[in-house]
């Protein structure tokens, strides 16, 4: 995935989510200049926020995203490899600021994988730090449909199978890549749950945050039944 991933998420308005969350560290109670990028995959968002200035860390579980990642972020940009949770990945009390987007943390799949991932958090920010991500909402994964695209370079096919009773999703995609005048088949499985306000906000809080806010995917809204990506942003109290 690794290969087509920036044309697959090309119309993604990382943009508008670089924006919000600076705007969110130029409020913190600190100055914040280390910022980690959370499932940073091949550094789009990790050198954006490098423009506004920030030391930038990027971490994520592909090393295959990590080697796109180190051609597209800054020179001394340190990408970390580790798959969530992972404890001990990150230096305690080292970021200002995190920032985890597209999704990522909604494939935290077994019970405590997202509360360890939020205490892992917790751990590298200095106290005051200011943590921004969202969240796939329920609404989101249980009227997710099927697509698909055909491409110059790059066809898919996206079908999706969602479990009601689990909160699971699961995402089939079919990716045909051009290969010696033929299309060679690629098959990956996602599977990302979607998480209750009340479990976010218990995990948020035990790891010695407070909420600062909760918004309609990176707008000045709060979400509504039919929100289908939550931005939450919460600061560590210490």
């Amino acid at each position: 995935m690794a290969l087509f991933y920036d044309r697959w998420m090309s119309g993604t308005p990382y943009e508008c989510w670089r924006d919000f969350a600076h705007a969110r560290f130029t409020e913190a109670r600190i100055p914040v200049r280390d910022v980690l990028d959370l499932c940073c995959g091949t550094g789009t968002m990790t050198r954006m926020l490098s423009g506004y200035g920030y030391r930038m860390t990027g971490l994520d579980g592909s090393p295959a995203m990590l080697a796109v990642a180190h051609e597209r972020t800054l020179p001394g940009t340190e990408l970390i490899h580790a798959v969530l949770p992972a404890p001990g990945a990150i230096r305690a009390d080292s970021f200002d600021g995190v920032m985890c987007c597209a999704d990522s943390l909604n494939y935290l799949l077994e019970e405590g994988q997202f509360e360890a991932a939020v205490q892992m958090v917790a751990e590298g920010l200095r106290p005051g730090g200011v943590f921004v991500f969202d969240l796939t909402t329920r609404y989101a994964l249980a009227t997710a449909t099927g697509t698909g695209d055909d491409r110059e370079d790059l066809a898919y096919v996206w079908r999706t199978r969602h479990d009601p009773e689990t909160g699971r999703c699961d995402y089939l995609i079919s990716l045909f890549v051009p290969e010696n005048g033929l299309y060679r088949r690629v098959c990956e499985q996602h599977t990302q749950r979607w998480f209750a306000h009340d479990e976010v906000r218990a995990a948020l809080e035990a790891a010695g945050f407070r909420i600062v806010m909760v918004a309609d995917d990176y707008g000045d809204q709060p979400p509504d039944e039919r929100t289908l990506r939550e931005t939450w942003v919460a600061e560590f109290t210490g």
